[in-house]
């Protein structure tokens, strides 16, 4: 028995959504959530491979708005859903990202997967430069500074409208 007469959680627990591994029996397979987790990873990795082959244009440029748009939720639910803290910032954030990539396809003639890490470089020094002075607030601060950022990227977006098009936007 554990000190104090109190039992650990077992295989019998009523504890809701814990789970305990039982060993296999000798010539016996289990499955596991993670092995499914890879195969289905797998699938859609393949599928969305050969979505460009297979698709017509149309639904080919939806597929795309919504893997981008999953993209900008998994960021989300990553903030959100595990540490617990509210950022409405991301739309600058995602803003960012696309007009780094918008400004260097059409006006730089880069290829689509070249701006990838050049997008991805100038959102990860935005973050850094915006999150650094907020490691220490939490909470409705955290929110209120976010909510600032996504309010003053249309402005500054607008005001070098030489390079982002504007109100109009790139194209």
């Amino acid at each position: 028995p554990a000190p104090s007469g109190r039992r650990g959680p077992g295989p019998m627990s009523p504890v809701v959504g814990r789970t305990t591994s039982v060993a296999a029996m000798p010539g016996t397979t289990t499955s596991t959530t993670g092995s499914r987790s890879a195969v289905a990873a797998i699938v859609v990795a393949t599928m969305l491979l050969a979505a460009p082959f297979v698709m017509e244009s149309f639904r080919l440029r939806q597929l795309t708005h919504a893997v981008a748009f999953a993209v900008a939720v998994l960021g989300l639910n990553l903030l959100t859903g595990f540490t617990g803290q509210i950022s409405l910032g991301h739309a600058a954030f995602i803003g960012a990202g696309a007009y780094t990539t918008a400004i260097l396809v059409q006006q730089q003639s880069w290829t689509y997967l070249a701006t990838i890490p050049v997008s991805f470089t100038v959102c990860f020094c935005l973050g850094c430069v915006i999150g650094v002075p907020a490691l220490r607030i939490r909470g409705f601060h955290l929110a209120l500074l976010t909510l600032g950022l996504s309010v003053m990227f249309p402005s500054i977006v607008k005001t070098f409208d030489g390079v982002t098009g504007g109100a109009n936007g790139i194209g």
